[in-house]
């Protein structure tokens, strides 16, 4: 077998061990799938060179991996025209479809993870290891963006570079896009008398009309495979020619000649293809709202807080979004222009939050992040326009490979300086400051800029004289300047700490630069229920509380965090009113730091406040003029509000 530019050679591997969902085989658990693995190896190469390109190759829902032959071919021509050899490229079937799903057909169930191939994609790499070396490049489409973004985020050093084709991760659930195309693949037509009839069908419909006629031919060669199958068992030969009687007289059988065709259906079933746009989670008697309140065993990884869940879902691209800071290796982002996953929010969505995180690669305003939108083209992006995908993605992996030679060489000459002896050892460098007075020193300086955050935190709330609601809500929406005006003299008070590598907001930012870290953004909360007050060991134990939801998206979580730390202050402050005069001093300065915006306020405006947070309510919302009127100025007088110095 061969391409125009490759040959082939075949590969069957184990897949990983469990899967993440028990109906995901279909007896037993411990079932052993494979998938069906391509190797496509350069036909002119004569010798393999240091630096030569590996390609990880990940294919659609629906689509078997044969269909990006083409473009492996145009890719490699372009490439080897700027002086880049591609050494291989590897691409494997999911697991319950294409070749992966005939090998694995008696085993399979009806509940597929896209979480179980970016696992078995490291079981190949890690198998083949001697043929996988660096640079590696990850090139996905669709589903197969999602699942490489999942391996890198596996093995951040793994690539050099992504190339994602309109990969699917979004921030909340697309269930409604989704559920159009779910719904037509489910009465989709899914067998034909012969091949020949099958491709007559195919070449009738727009849509695979669009096609570039090598990927078309890919999809009849590859995308059907012959009667019986598990779910179609019979199977009726449409016979081309007339019968010949059998060579053998003793049997009454006649023998069709090579030319008789049989009946066809699709490689991928469209049980499997559907199963894995969307799963189910349907309301039962003991969980009648699954969207809110799900299964905890066999849907554990519902979040309420990214929309309707129920009666399909599909967790993947919102937890892979969410995780999307984290991404190490450089991505290109190709977009169709008419494509529902990728609408302008989304793709500004996917822009600003790439890569931004610890550990990230720096994201688009470093340079590491791109994005390039085809305007005329769906979400078929490497089926329709092979060429020009082959063209963009060429442009941008030249220069990543560019920049991986110059980083190699530079480490490779620092290395070398150190003798090997010395290599598994402290330096001399490591041993002085390990000894050193370096983390008191660290915890002095991280104090101070605390402090600095919640001193300027105190002084815009002040300004805004709102209730902590709308100023968190201006910070995690971020659509807005987060330059806050002060009301009494207009004057700008400027966020201490304008820049970050966390975002935190639910939509793209007009704002960018000015967001918070995870860690200084528990300290604004803190700061804004403890009404003024310094931060102290509470503080500490709301970034405990709130650390397991920070890479979850939406920010009711943050609101949640913040509703319990301040139902914990008003618990305090009750427990203080009930207590004895000598417990009541000593609770108060275990619970209640001095303050830095002015006089403390009464326990009972204190509580007042910490209820309506807590409530997640504006202190106004619900008031008459003349009783918000009485509140305020018994506001003003009870907490004696002092001017904070100017932030710098």
């Amino acid at each position: 077998m061969a391409t125009a530019r490759f040959r082939i050679k075949e590969h069957t591997l184990p897949a990983s061990h469990i899967r993440d969902y028990a109906r995901g085989t279909a007896d037993d658990q411990e079932a052993v799938l494979h998938i069906a693995i391509k190797q496509y190896i350069p036909i002119d190469s004569t010798h393999e060179d240091e630096g030569d390109v590996t390609v990880i190759g990940a294919h659609a829902n629906g689509f078997p991996k044969e269909l990006y032959e083409p473009l492996w071919d145009d890719l490699y021509e372009r490439l080897k025209a700027q002086n880049v050899k591609i050494r291989s490229v590897w691409i494997a079937d999911v697991s319950h479809q294409g070749q992966s799903g005939v090998l694995n057909e008696h085993k399979l169930g009806n509940d597929p993870s896209w979480f179980d191939h970016p696992r078995d994609l490291f079981l190949m790499v890690n198998h083949f290891r001697k043929h996988m070396k660096r640079p590696l490049i990850g090139i996905g489409h669709s589903a197969g963006g999602n699942h490489l973004i999942n391996l890198s985020l596996m093995h951040p050093r793994l690539f050099t570079t992504l190339v994602m084709i309109d990969p699917v991760a979004q921030r909340l659930q697309a269930t409604e896009g989704s559920s159009g195309i779910a719904g037509a693949s489910t009465v989709r037509r899914d067998r034909w008398p012969s091949r020949k009839d099958a491709r007559a069908a195919f070449g009738r419909s727009k849509f695979y009309q669009a096609w570039d006629p090598r990927v078309f031919d890919k999809w009849i060669e590859h995308g059907l495979r012959e009667l019986p199958t598990l779910i179609h068992p019979g199977s009726q030969t449409a016979k081309t020619t007339i019968p010949v009687v059998s060579a053998d007289p003793s049997t009454a059988s006649v023998t069709p000649d090579k030319n008789t065709e049989t009946e066809v259906t699709l490689k991928t079933t469209k049980h499997q293809e559907v199963l894995t746009f969307l799963r189910a989670n349907f309301p039962t008697s003991e969980y009648p709202d699954p969207s809110n309140n799900a299964n905890p065993i066999t849907h554990i990884d519902v979040d309420p807080a990214t929309g309707p869940n129920s009666p399909f879902y599909r967790p993947e691209p919102v937890a892979t979004h969410a995780r999307l800071p984290f991404v190490r290796p450089s991505v290109l982002y190709l977009f169709g222009g008419k494509s529902d996953v990728s609408t302008p929010m989304l793709k500004a969505d996917k822009m600003a939050s790439t890569g931004i995180g610890p550990g990230g690669s720096g994201g688009a305003k470093k340079g590491r992040v791109k994005e390039v939108t085809f305007q005329d083209i769906g979400h078929l992006i490497p089926m329709e326009v092979v060429g020009r995908t082959a063209d963009t993605a060429t442009e941008w992996i030249v220069s990543e490979i560019e920049r991986y030679r110059r980083l190699e060489e530079e480490h490779n000459r620092e290395w070398s300086k150190v003798p090997k002896q010395m290599k598994p050892q402290m330096d001399e460098k490591y041993k002085k400051m390990i000894t050193s007075n370096w983390a008191s020193e660290l915890k002095m300086g991280y104090v101070q800029k605390v402090s600095k955050l919640a001193a300027w935190t105190v002084r815009a709330l002040s300004g805004l004289q709102s209730s902590p609601r709308l100023l968190l809500s201006i910070f995690f929406h971020n659509d807005v300047d987060t330059t806050i005006i002060h009301q009494r003299d207009n004057e700008a008070v400027q966020p201490p700490i304008s820049s970050s590598y966390h975002r935190t907001s639910n939509m793209a930012s007009k704002n960018s630069e000015q967001v918070f870290t995870f860690e200084q953004m528990s300290c604004v909360i803190a700061a804004l229920l403890e009404k003024g007050s310094t931060l102290s060991n509470p503080t500490f134990a709301l970034m405990k509380a709130v650390e397991n939801t920070k890479t979850v998206s939406g920010y009711e979580h943050w609101f949640r965090a913040a509703k319990a730390r301040a139902k914990e202050i008003n618990e305090n402050r009750a427990n203080l009113d009930t207590a004895t005069p000598l417990k009541k001093t000593k609770a108060a300065a275990a619970t209640t730091p001095k303050s830095t915006g002015g006089k403390k306020r009464g326990r009972k405006a204190q509580a007042e406040v910490a209820d309506a947070d807590a409530n997640g309510e504006d202190e106004d919302d619900n008031e008459s003029p003349s009783k918000r009127s009485k509140r305020e100025d018994s506001h003003k007088i009870e907490e004696g509000v002092k001017e904070e110095p100017a932030m710098d």
